[in-house]
């Protein structure tokens, strides 16, 4: 195995004395192996997996404050760290493709180091021996993503037409190129043209029995998310409306045999919260968005858990905006120690900004303090978590 200095520390921690967080613990247990786990929990969420091709600083900081607490300097080892190291074994024959991914895992799930991973996502594009794995090959695009590299889309329009993955990991790859195409270079008309496309192809796919038709439907509910996304950046709310709306019809339908059905669940649930964003971005309807999102709270408690703390906290928010305040601050209390364990500090950041202000329109000056002075004191919620 080759040895980083990110393995290392991985390494140190996970054998450390003291209060290391369960969040940074299974982070460590991960990363010392450099190797993509088979299974993850929400305390170590996968990162570079986001069909949006979102880039976060939440694992690298997370890293440091919960490192710190036990004495251990994270920034060092961050610093330290050379994405040459990797490409050269790489090149050398010295990792295999899943080496590879297990390295780039670490390097953004454990250390958030999205920088170092777009540059060896760079070289190894550039260079003569590409990866020829799904993992291995979606973690390149995405590192290529973080860092706004044009050859993300080539990356993913190679995974999409590759004979060696399946209908339903083709499809994935598709939206993540529409993702980029939509968010990053403002090309909406060619995205929605690439996902109207890809819901054909899935079509042909159930014809040919690769695909179950409840295969089809979540899949298409997906590429109806994202269009829906290119809708709102062309200004046709309306539009974006009903692709919403046909994405929650296909995501809830069906038994799955090709689709990890978490995965559907997990997309259902993210239908559900942009399409009452949607709605609250109208402020006539700021009462039906909120009565959307106590009934997906109400949908995820019994059916999706990792789904939770993000309906919570939009629901408390909502909860707010109609100026229900008391209601607002409980479930956004709730939110904010959910939020926590999950060790994800720009989500914390965003419910305690919430609950601040809560509290504050409900009267109570000392809780939105108390509030406020954690926000300041312990951004990634470390220290409340070992107290």
């Amino acid at each position: 195995m080759l040895e980083t200095t990110l393995t290392r520390l991985a390494d140190h921690l996970s054998s450390v004395d003291g209060a290391v967080t369960p969040a940074l613990r299974e982070r460590s247990a991960i990363a010392r192996l450099a190797a993509v786990p088979l299974t993850r929990t929400h305390r170590a969420p996968n990162y570079a997996s986001d069909l949006g091709l979102r880039r976060s600083d939440d694992p690298g900081q997370y890293l440091v404050d919960a490192a710190r607490l036990v004495g251990v300097d994270a920034i060092e080892a961050r610093s330290a760290f050379r994405p040459d190291s990797v490409s050269r074994a790489w090149i050398a024959g010295e990792l295999s493709d899943a080496d590879l991914a297990g390295h780039l895992d670490c390097m953004i799930n454990f250390a958030g180091l999205w920088d170092d991973a777009g540059a060896l996502a760079q070289f190894i594009v550039d260079s003569d021996k590409l990866p020829a794995t799904l993992r291995s090959l979606t973690y390149l695009g995405t590192a290529l993503a973080a860092i706004r590299d044009d050859r993300t889309e080539r990356v993913f329009a190679h995974l999409t037409a590759a004979t060696w993955v399946t209908d339903a990991e083709s499809c994935m790859s598709t939206v993540r190129r529409a993702a980029w195409l939509t968010k990053r270079r403002g090309q909406h008309e060619q995205a929605a043209a690439i996902l109207r496309a890809e819901r054909r192809r899935l079509d042909r796919a159930v014809q040919q029995r690769r695909l179950a038709p409840a295969d089809r439907s979540a899949l298409a509910g997906v590429t109806f998310n994202l269009e829906a996304l290119t809708s709102v950046h062309r200004g046709a709310e309306v539009e974006a409306a009903r692709l919403l709306l046909e994405a929650e019809a296909h995501l809830d339908e069906g038994d799955v045999v090709m689709v990890d059905d978490d995965h559907r669940r997990r997309y259902l649930a993210q239908v559900r919260v942009n399409r009452a964003q949607l709605t609250a971005q109208d402020e006539h309807r700021l009462q039906v968005a909120s009565l959307k999102l106590d009934e997906h709270l109400a949908w995820t408690r019994a059916h999706h858990n990792e789904s939770i703390s993000e309906a919570m906290a939009l629901a408390g928010y909502l909860h707010y905006r109609c100026g229900r305040w008391s209601d607002a601050a409980a479930l956004l209390t709730e939110a904010e120690a959910i939020i926590i364990d999950e060790g994800a500090p720009s989500r914390l950041t965003s419910v305690r900004r919430n609950l601040v202000a809560a509290h504050a329109r409900a009267g109570d000056d000392a809780a939105a303090q108390a509030v406020l002075e954690r926000l300041s004191m312990d951004p990634s919620g470390v220290l409340r978590l070992s107290a």
